[in-house]
């Protein structure tokens, strides 16, 4: 699962996220990657999801910005082997990129997070910062696996002038079937949590889940959540829609199926 959480958006920030642990501990993901993390509603995730490895993804040294990246590991299914965080030197708005070693289900597995530089008019940045998560993906040995998402604020035509995607890495979204319904994870016509004035009420693909696909896992299904408003502030959990992707490890691996 990947989700941008809203933190920034300080109106019923716990009760928000206490909807968004609410689905996490429904769905039981492995992996959780989450954006738009603050602290507050990291001690509501902490106080809620005990049954999984909180992993950070900021240099508060660095970078001593209000928000932040988080990963979670769920304790009974993976295992945490180590991870790293590498800034953004030339962001403005304190992005990072958070790497993490683990094994899921006895998979090795590299997980990539991030998110990138917001708003069109900072497309180059964007796409220098994309380019960094990918030439890191694309290092990972193949032993591994990999899975890299996150709210990247990324446009189709941005992706088509780096070239698009290589070394096996595939958009899990596009590879399951492109499902209309589970395309825009940005949509304020469906989505009143950011009040959008005129007629015109934008729809994107920000949040964006990739593999490896050569190797170890194949992506076989993938959904939007977050769809519920919170009883208590009549409000969607964040502005964004949830990403969640299902998997199956390859059958001459194990065979086990891996959310």
């Amino acid at each position: 699962m990947s989700w941008n959480i809203d933190g920034l958006d300080d109106n019923n920030v716990t009760t928000r996220a206490k909807s968004v642990c609410k689905t996490i501990l429904s769905e039981k993901p492995d992996v959780v990657f989450l954006q738009e993390v603050v602290t507050k509603n990291l001690g509501v995730i902490k106080e809620y999801c005990t049954n999984y490895f909180v992993v950070l993804g900021t240099d508060r040294q660095l970078f001593p910005g209000e928000y932040f990246t988080v990963m979670l590991l769920r304790n009974d299914t993976t295992k945490y082997s180590n991870h790293s965080v590498q800034p953004f030197y030339s962001s403005i708005m304190s992005r990072t990129l958070l790497q993490v070693n683990a094994k899921v289900k006895g998979i090795e597995i590299c997980l990539l997070t991030s998110h990138l530089e917001s708003t069109k008019t900072w497309e180059q940045e964007r796409t220098k910062q994309f380019r960094k998560i990918l030439d890191a993906a694309y290092e990972v040995p193949h032993s591994k696996a990999v899975i890299l998402g996150g709210d990247f604020n990324l446009r189709d035509s941005e992706l088509e002038k780096i070239g698009g995607l290589k070394n096996g890495l595939v958009d899990v979204w596009e590879q399951t079937g492109r499902r209309s319904e589970a395309q825009f994870t940005w949509d304020t016509k469906k989505n009143d949590n950011l009040s959008v004035s005129g007629r015109y009420k934008p729809r994107h693909r920000f949040d964006r889940l990739y593999y490896r696909s050569d190797c170890f896992i194949k992506a076989v299904y993938f959904e939007l959540v977050g769809f519920d408003r919170v009883e208590a502030c009549k409000r969607f959990p964040s502005d964004h829609w949830g990403i969640m992707a299902h998997f199956n490890i390859l059958p001459h691996v194990e065979n086990k199926s891996l959310m």
